[in-house]
């Protein structure tokens, strides 16, 4: 068979390949302070990743080292939740999120609250303040279902 095309040789130049998703929260003043002591029963984060949720419930003794290997426990290693040591002064750690994988369906994404009985989302207000003093205030601009889309909210700029 004869394909009428002579056999070539190219050069291919990549100019980028995916990444992994990274999140770095604000600086804090230590790995272990409370995500929130003045919460009054608990709240509800929710993390999306590869088409996945996972949901970590936190309460008003939860450090940011607990809530680090909350999402790791929670997410089987899909997001790679670690408290790393910046050394700026005053406030030298930060809370980083990773995707396990690269690309855009390991995109991490976030719903403050989680998936009731019947499998509709419910908001969490705590959840919400929890995430805007990380420093990640979510972008609930954008029109999504959580439970459709299997994704949630990005991180406002």
């Amino acid at each position: 068979v004869n394909s009428g095309v002579a056999l070539q040789s190219m050069n291919i130049n990549v100019t980028q390949l995916a990444q992994k998703d990274v999140y770095q929260s604000k600086g804090l003043a230590n790995d272990g302070g409370f995500v929130n002591a003045q919460l009054n029963g608990t709240a509800d984060l929710t993390f999306f990743s590869n088409g996945k949720e996972y949901t970590v419930t936190v309460d008003k003794n939860t450090t940011y080292r607990d809530l680090a290997d909350k999402i790791n426990e929670a997410s089987g290693g899909e997001i790679v939740a670690k408290i790393v040591n910046t050394g700026e002064k005053g406030t030298p750690y930060r809370l980083t999120l990773t995707s396990k994988e690269t690309g855009e369906d390991s995109a991490i994404s976030f719903y403050a609250g989680k998936k009731d009985s019947n499998g509709k989302y419910q908001k969490d207000t705590n959840a919400e303040k929890i995430f805007d003093d990380l420093g990640w205030g979510l972008d609930v601009s954008a029109s999504i279902d959580p439970a459709k889309d299997k994704k949630g909210y990005g991180i406002k700029d």
